[in-house]
């Protein structure tokens, strides 16, 4: 099963993504995001991936893709924050630097600009392993 929600609030609309982004949801997933990329009114779109329990090779592509057009993620889970950041790496390389300003998974705030989502995803992954410890 698989659900796309959609979030709105003054500064920001959110596709909060849930269950397995596995074919045909990927094609989904892309379709809403376009969608809802409409009429944003200076608001920010975010992808949420943080209920998404299966992300396949496709999955993978879809939100690549949509990473190179300047989409924003929140997620958690050290699993989802690899894959962003492979998937960071792999923009890197195709376009020069990765164009989405991230979004801090914890409070949603924008990243600084001269921090790449690899960067943070790291630190973030860091920290909350040492507070679980």
């Amino acid at each position: 099963m698989f659900r796309i929600s959609i979030k709105e609030t003054h500064g920001q609309r959110r596709l909060v993504l849930q269950g397995k982004l596995i074919p045909p949801w990927t094609a989904e997933v892309e379709s809403a995001w376009r969608h809802a990329a409409e009429e944003l009114r200076g608001r920010k779109l975010v992808i949420d991936l943080k209920d998404v329990t299966v992300i396949s090779p496709d999955g993978e592509d879809t939100l690549f893709r949509l990473m190179r057009e300047g989409a924003h993620f929140t997620c958690c889970g050290v699993l989802t924050k690899h894959m962003l950041q492979r998937l960071a790496r792999r923009c890197r390389e195709v376009i020069g630097s990765v164009r989405p300003a991230p979004l801090d998974p914890e409070s949603g705030a924008e990243i600084g600009e001269s921090e790449s989502i690899v960067d943070f995803l790291q630190v973030q992954t860091t920290t909350q392993w040492k507070e679980k410890s």
